[in-house]
């Protein structure tokens, strides 16, 4: 009995097992485990660090580490290529690795496994060099990037400027050239400048976009051509292997214009003594003379770099525009008599600027206002406005290539006060007395100045005073910078930003809201006026 139930449990089941169910209203649908592919990963990563199941052994210098060919070879086009059937190394167990340490080896070997790789400032430069070596480890290229582009500085972007240029980094190269253009007075002056790979600088001084910026004014056409090639002959000296390539750093500055002083000057220096030096001193020279076309030597050369771009005319990085600030003390309460007086017609408004002024400060209301000011500029004119009358005398000048970049101002019906600051963060003033409403004021962008002055003068209370008064400003805009029109108060009352907020932080008597009456305060309208951002925009600083 016992056999026959054994035969019974072994014997095949009368009804077989359900293999197909009868579902008529389903549909076909797709599962995904998103957990699957980290797990293999993980396995594989466990299985790398156990030394299981490797096929490959990677030498890095000297020190050797076991991985597994298909992870590799999905991560790195190097390695695709060394594993492949075509090459020695497809089928040898060791492969070495040259150029870096076993340490960066090590991290992006992990990477591979892990998709996680530390950056450090002392490693990501060398993290940057094996992923570009390794090519597929897109994404640790582009973290260096980031990484570089977030710790950039005025210190040290030419040397990743350089980093960039080595390893073909194109979009952190345009970063940073962009952020070197605007600021390039900056990097010559620094000692990395005379370090730079001659291919790299050629390229720099070559672009139309080139900036030079000293003590807040930016030189344009001769004065900035000036600056460059000074740098270029300080690079030149400090470098003697490059003499015989000079001629190419020099055909980057438009030699002609330069004044014939300068240009004869130059065939007498030491670094510039090559025949091809002086041809194209004597080139720069000839196309001074003849302004008009260019020699035909140049118009049969139409491959010569000279012959791809107008080499007489300044660089189209950008140009100077004028804005005219806000119209202080604008009511008509005071008087109706009032002169109109504008400086623009003492002085070139595309060249001169404010140097000095003297103020005479009077009584009004029994409060202190401005009654007078005199004004001078760097075209040796002064105007004079106002009286000086029974007036306490009040009065400043500006050292040389020094200039006014904002300005602080009290003002009701009357001139109250005014506060000028400059680009050698001196602070002149407060001129007059502490009423009226204030009201802060600078050039709608870096780069700019106080070209002059208008308003009118009126008489009030048996003495002059000055009322809509305005201030004219030049500053720079690059091409890709709209137009800005002149102050409009209803916009600039919502949007008025500082972008020298913390210039002058460190005057400890310098408060914007100090000594001010705010329920007074009839000049201001939105309570909101102070609320701004002083973040500069990000279109125009990288």
């Amino acid at each position: 009995m016992a056999a026959c139930a054994d035969e019974t449990e072994k014997s095949p089941s009368k009804n077989p097992p359900i293999r197909v169910i009868s579902l008529p209203d389903a549909k076909e649908k797709v599962v995904e485990d998103k957990k699957h592919s980290s797990a293999i990963l993980l396995g594989l990563h466990q299985n790398y660090k156990d030394e299981k199941f490797c096929d490959v052994t990677l030498v890095f210098g000297d020190k050797e580490i076991k991985a597994h060919k298909v992870v590799l070879a999905s991560s790195s086009r190097y390695f695709e290529a060394m594993f492949s059937s075509n090459f020695i190394d497809g089928s040898q167990q060791k492969l070495e690795i040259p150029l870096f340490d076993s340490k960066i080896g090590t991290a992006l070997i992990d990477y591979a496994y892990t998709g996680k790789v530390e950056i450090t400032a002392d490693n990501v430069v060398e993290i940057l060099a094996g992923a570009n070596f390794l090519q597929g480890f897109d994404f640790v290229e582009k973290s260096c990037c980031d990484y570089l582009k977030f710790h950039m500085s005025d210190e040290n972007a030419l040397q990743i400027l350089q980093v960039a240029d080595q390893f073909h980094q194109s979009k952190l190269k345009d970063h940073i050239k962009k952020y070197c253009f605007l600021r390039f007075s900056t990097f010559a002056e620094n000692k990395a400048f005379l370090n730079i790979p001659f291919k790299l600088l050629k390229e720099v001084l070559s672009d139309d976009h080139l900036l030079v910026e000293k003590n807040g004014v930016v030189y344009l056409g001769r004065r900035q051509e000036e600056y460059l090639l000074e740098k270029v002959l300080e690079y030149i000296k400090h470098n003697e292997e490059v003499n015989e390539k000079a001629e190419q750093l020099l055909k980057c500055i438009h030699l002609p214009l330069l004044k014939n002083k300068k240009l004869h000057a130059l065939k007498s220096n030491d670094v510039l003594q090559s025949t091809e030096c002086k041809a194209l001193i004597d080139e720069a020279l000839l196309l001074k003379k003849e302004k008009t076309s260019k020699s035909a030597q140049l118009q049969e050369e139409e491959t010569d770099e000279l012959s791809q771009k107008d080499w007489t005319k300044p660089r189209p990085c950008g140009e100077y525009q004028l804005w005219r600030g806000r119209c202080l003390a604008n009511g008509e309460q005071v008087n109706d008599e009032a002169v109109a007086f504008s400086d623009k017609e003492k002085i070139n408004v595309h060249s001169d600027y404010v140097t000095g002024m003297d103020l005479w400060i009077r009584s009004w209301d029994g409060r202190p206002v401005i009654g007078g000011m005199k004004i001078y500029y760097s075209n040796g004119e002064s105007c004079m406005h106002g009286d000086e009358k029974g007036s306490t005398k009040e009065e400043f000048r500006l050292d040389t290539d020094e200039r006014i970049i904002k300005l602080d101002s009290q003002s009701g019906y009357m001139i109250d006060c005014v506060t000028f600051f400059t680009n050698k963060e001196r602070k002149l003033g407060p001129h007059g007395g502490s009423g009226g409403g204030y009201r802060q004021e600078n050039p709608p962008n870096y780069h700019g100045y106080l070209v002059c002055v208008e308003g009118n003068v009126v008489k009030s209370q048996g003495s002059l005073g000055i009322t809509k008064l305005q201030f004219l400003w030049r500053f720079f805009r690059t091409h890709d910078q709209s137009h800005v029109p002149d102050y409009i108060e209803a916009y600039y009352d919502e949007f008025d930003e500082d972008d020298y907020d913390d210039f002058y932080d460190d005057y400890e008597d310098y408060d914007d809201y100090e000594g001010y009456d705010f329920e007074d305060d009839y000049d201001i309208e939105d309570e909101n006026f102070y609320d701004y951002d002083p973040t500069p925009d990000d279109d125009f600083w990288p």
